[in-house]
């Protein structure tokens, strides 16, 4: 699926702005935002998740703007994993990758063998079989970076982002 922003700008402070950027991502390709630090990557990849919201300009998922979507179908569609995420430190590694199959399921509905099988896909792509129930507080920052990993490949679908 095609992403495409137009006319986007977002202002956050004084010194610092994302003004009337256009551009597509197309479906099927490896697209690479590089900068040095500070310049917009991150903040690009919040607006386009929905975590920010822009001052001008749209954003559009094969056509559809993204305020649009639910939520839910946005996060059936896309995911960003953050640099350094933090929180539930508290969950093991199984649960939290499980979470990445919520987007795929109804309130309250349970997990199916079906997401478990992703699950179990994504323990092991991201070698993480042995801790799978290991609380995160206990585990090095690397293999906590593997596990928030784990999660984003569970979700499953063709708009991973990684800032």
């Amino acid at each position: 699926m095609k992403i495409e922003i137009q006319n986007l700008s977002f202002i956050r402070k004084k010194d610092f702005a994302i003004d009337d950027l256009s551009l597509q991502i197309e479906a099927g390709k490896i697209t690479t935002l590089i900068g040095p630090n500070g310049s917009g990557k991150s903040t690009l990849l919040r607006l386009m998740m929905r975590l920010l919201a822009p001052n001008e300009g749209t954003i559009l998922l094969e056509g559809t703007e993204l305020s649009a979507l639910s939520s839910k179908k946005l996060a059936q569609e896309m995911t960003m994993l953050s640099q350094a995420p933090d929180g539930l430190l508290d969950v093991v590694v199984h649960d939290l990758i499980a979470y990445g199959r919520l987007p795929h399921k109804a309130w309250l509905e349970r997990l199916t063998s079906e997401d478990e099988d992703v699950i179990d896909w994504a323990l092991s792509v991201c070698n993480l079989k042995s801790l799978a129930y290991r609380p995160l507080h206990t585990l090095s920052g690397g293999e906590r970076q593997r596990a928030w990993l784990g999660m984003a490949l569970a979700q499953k679908n063709p708009r991973a982002a990684f800032g």
